[in-house]
C-alpha cells in the first residue's frame, strides 16, 4: 500500500511540475496494492501552498443504445463495454438493400435479386436494364480505343458507327431504313437554316421526293448516273455539269398527268412528245443544221403564232385559222408549177388580198385557192377541183 501511495504521490509531482497554473481540480487513479480497488483521487494545486486536499470521489459512467455496458464505478479495477447486436446476419451479400440507422450502423440488409457485372461479360460489351436487374447486351458493343459503337445482328454481320478526325460520323456498313412494312412513309430531315433539306419516300405512290433541288457532284467518278436497272443508261451527268439521257425523259409535275416526253434517237435527233400523237423532233446534222418535223401545225413564240402549211390538201378541203385572230400569210396551192399563190392580210372577219395569182379569191367560189371569212374563222380553202398541196405559214396572234 505504501508504495502504490509514493507512486502516486511521485505522479502527482510529475503534474503540478508541469502545469503550475492549474487552479482547479484534477482526477488522478490511485491504484489500490494487493488486488484491491482503488479510487478516483482530486488533488488541488494552489500555485502559492503548493498541492494541497486530497479526497477520494466515486465517479460513475452511463452508456446509452446501442452502447451497452454502463452503468460502472470508475472506481472498479475494470468494465466491459460493447454494442448491442444490430440483427444483421454477419454475411456477404450479393447486390443488397440496406437499411442504416441515425449511429451509421447497418439494421437490415438483403440480398438483391441480380449482379452489378454479369458473370461472362466480353471485353466491350455494354450493360442495360431489363427492368429488375443489369443485363449484358449481346448486341451493343463499345471500343473505346477507337471510340466506335458496334451493333451486330450477329458476330458476322454488324456496322460500327463513329466519328473520324474530322468529326464526321462515319456508318461502315449499308444502312437500311423501314422494315419492309407496307404504306409507311419515311423521311430523311437535313436540318439547314429552314429545315427544309429533305428526302421522303412516299410509300403509296412508291416513289422518292425531293422536296428541294439536289446537286449531284461526283469526285472521283467520271460521271454519275441515275437508272432504274443498275446499268450505266439512263441520266447521266460527268464532272462538267453536262447532263446525258439515254432512255426517255419524262417531265411532268404528276405521274398520272399527261407528260412531256423527252427521246433521244438516233442521228442526234430530239424527239419532244406531250403524247405519242403530239410531238415535234429536232435533228442536227454533221454541219449543225436543224431540222425540225411536228405532227401539228402551230408553232407559238411571245404570243405569235407560226402556222406551218406543208400537206395535201384535197378538193373542198380546208384548213381554218382560229376565231378573232388577226396577222398575214404567204401561201401557195399546187404540184407544178405554175402554183397559185397570196400574199394576204386580215383581221377578225376581213381578209385582204395583197399580191396574189389569177384563181385566188377572198370568198368561197369554185375554181379558186379561197381566202374567206366564214363568219367564224378566216379559212384557206381548195377549189381547183384536184387533190394539191399546200405550202406556206400564217403568222397570227389572237
Amino acid at each position: 500500500m505504501k508504495k502504490n501511495r509514493i507512486k502516486w504521490l511521485v505522479f502527482v509531482a510529475c503534474v503540478l511540475f508541469a502545469f503550475p497554473a492549474f487552479s482547479q481540480p484534477m482526477f488522478f487513479y490511485a491504484g489500490g496494492g494487493g488486488g484491491g480497488g482503488g479510487d478516483m483521487q482530486s488533488a488541488i494545486y494552489d500555485p502559492a501552498g503548493g498541492a494541497q486536499q486530497v479526497a477520494f470521489e466515486a465517479f460513475t459512467v452511463n452508456t446509452t443504445a446501442p452502447i451497452n455496458g454502463g452503468p460502472f464505478d470508475l472506481s472498479l479495477p475494470s468494465a466491459t463495454i460493447g454494442f448491442d447486436a444490430s440483427g444483421v446476419v454477419a454475411a456477404t451479400y450479393t447486390v443488397p438493400t440496406i437499411d442504416v440507422d441515425i449511429y451509421g450502423r447497418i439494421t437490415s440488409a438483403v440480398n438483391g435479386s441480380g449482379v452489378l457485372v454479369p458473370a461472362g461479360t466480353t471485353n466491350g460489351q455494354v450493360l442495360y436494364w431489363g427492368g429488375a436487374s443489369w443485363l449484358l447486351s449481346s448486341k451493343i458493343f463499345w471500343d473505346d480505343t477507337t471510340g466506335q459503337l458496334q451493333i451486330r445482328y450477329d458476330p458476322l454481320n454488324f456496322f460500327n458507327i463513329y466519328s473520324d478526325a474530322s468529326g464526321d460520323a462515319v456508318i461502315d456498313n449499308t444502312l437500311t431504313i423501314g422494315s419492309g412494312e407496307a404504306g409507311v412513309d419515311y423521311e430523311l430531315k437535313f436540318d439547314g437554316n429552314t429545315n427544309d433539306g429533305n428526302i421522303i419516300w412516299d410509300d403509296s405512290a412508291n416513289l422518292m421526293d425531293f422536296p428541294t433541288m439536289i446537286q449531284v457532284w461526283p469526285i472521283q467518278l467520271s460521271s454519275t448516273y441515275i437508272s432504274n436497272d443498275g446499268d450505266s443508261e439512263g441520266l447521266q451527268i460527268d464532272n462538267s455539269g453536262n447532263v446525258y439521257c439515254s432512255d426517255t425523259l419524262f417531265v411532268s409535275d404528276a405521274v398520272e398527268a399527261a407528260n412531256a416526253v423527252f427521246t433521244t434517237t438516233a442521228g442526234n435527233q430530239l424527239e419532244l412528245e406531250y403524247d405519242a400523237t403530239n410531238k415535234r423532233s429536232i435533228l442536227i446534222d454533221a454541219a449543225g443544221n436543224a431540222t425540225i418535223t411536228q405532227t401539228g401545225d402551230t408553232t407559238t413564240t411571245n404570243g405569235l403564232s407560226n402556222l406551218i402549211l406543208n400537206q395535201s390538201l384535197a378538193d373542198l378541203a380546208f384548213v381554218d385559222i382560229p376565231a378573232n385572230a388577226v396577222g398575214y400569210g404567204h401561201i401557195s396551192l399546187g404540184d407544178t408549177a405554175p402554183f397559185e399563190w397570196a400574199h394576204f392580210v386580215f383581221n377578225t372577219n376581213t381578209v385582204t388580198l395583197v399580191t396574189n395569182s389569177i384563181n385566188v379569191a377572198a370568198i368561197d367560189s369554185i375554181g379558186n385557192l379561197c381566202i374567206f371569212y366564214n363568219g367564224t374563222n378566216v379559212r384557206i380553202r381548195n377549189r381547183l377541183g384536184a387533190t394539191y398541196t399546200i405550202r406556206g405559214n400564217v403568222f397570227y396572234s389572237p
